[in-house]
């Protein structure tokens, strides 16, 4: 026997378990079952009859693997997720010639407590949350944000969002400006930002080009206006990209034709409702609104529609504008020199 069977587990006669494989305390392995080499069926796992587990596969705590579930190589089943084989089970009506196959294809991934409702399949790479329920098929990862780039500087991309902070006037503090509006450009492949602006104007292709214009030249200037000194190679984004990604709405025109035309440069338009074609900078703006949150009066927490007797954020409002911009730079400067790819 090449694997290892705890001693409080139960392997039925008749399953086939591979080389290397692990099965732990108060595990059941019914006869029919097949798995693996490499694999790790946790604490009080059970693997039905009418299951094929493949190689190098996690099976966590908790886990019930039942008849027709069938598991392809490097998949990961996180502690105490389900499956199921029938989709309205009764109590009362026998069910059995009713099991639905569920295929977890290569590589995928399926966070804990979550369900996977029977007859779907779950495609290659694909990761399922924590706590999901799946009832249609999920489709494969077939590629990620870094597949048509060649290296730093090749593809940025560039959104928009306005920020959980009210603020106050720089020539005076009685005076309530508003939330601002946050542009970040991240150029893909090092996850570097490589600028930003901060404005009232709604979101626009005037805004959109200021944050592109800090993008593609030089910030020792703009730092050192704002009260920091960096070298040039602390921020070495400098120069325009092969490819911007944006929203159906700022760089979607003719205004941005020039650009195009002129330079070379090619603007791709992300569809609607889908922020995760621009995940990249989209991730961005989840640390940085943390960045601000834990220290920074008027920050709008929960609803942001007032409701009659709730709290008037705007009353706690203490920091201009240019404070809020040292505090986004800091955490940007502090960003590019730590969380990215390192050459």
């Amino acid at each position: 026997m090449d694997y290892h069977v705890h001693e409080s587990a139960i392997v039925d006669d008749g399953a086939k378990i591979g080389n290397n494989t692990r099965v732990w305390h108060f595990v059941h392995v019914c006869s029919g079952a097949q798995i693996g080499e490499g694999c790790s069926l946790g604490q009080n796992v059970f693997v039905g009859n009418k299951v094929t587990i493949g190689n190098n596969v996690k099976v966590q705590n908790n886990v019930s693997v039942y008849d027709n579930v069938h598991i392809e190589d490097d998949v990961f089943c996180g502690p105490s997720m389900v499956f199921t084989n029938v989709y309205n089970p009764r109590s009362f009506i026998e069910r059995k010639t009713e099991y639905r196959d569920t295929l977890v294809k290569k590589g995928a991934t399926l966070g804990a407590n979550c369900t996977i409702v029977c007859g779907v399949t779950i495609g290659e790479y694909s990761l399922v949350g924590a706590g999901a329920v799946i009832n249609k098929d999920v489709k494969p990862l077939s590629s990620t944000a870094n597949t048509q780039v060649l290296g730093p500087g090749s593809r940025y991309e560039i959104d928009a969002t306005i920020a959980d902070i009210y603020l106050v006037s720089d020539s005076d503090r009685a005076n309530i400006v508003g939330r601002p509006v946050i542009y970040m450009v991240k150029d893909v492949f090092s996850r570097m930002v490589a600028g930003f602006y901060i404005g009232f104007e709604n979101p626009s292709y005037a805004a959109a080009l200021q944050a592109l214009y800090m993008a593609v030249t030089d910030k020792t200037q703009y730092c050192r206006a704002l009260d920091f000194e960096i070298e040039s190679e602390n921020w070495p984004s400098v120069g325009l990209p092969d490819v911007i990604l944006a929203d159906r709405g700022e760089l979607l025109g003719s205004q941005i034709e020039s650009l195009e035309k002129n330079f070379s440069v090619r603007i791709e338009n992300a569809p609607p409702y889908r922020g995760d074609a621009k995940g990249i900078v989209e991730r961005t703006f989840k640390w940085l609104q943390a960045s601000f949150t834990p220290f920074s009066p008027g920050f709008v927490t929960g609803n942001t529609v007032k409701k009659r007797g709730g709290k008037d954020y705007r009353l706690d409002a203490k920091l201009t504008v240019r404070d809020f911009t040292q505090i986004i730079l800091s955490s940007v400067l502090y960003h590019n020199q730590h969380a990215v790819l390192q050459r």
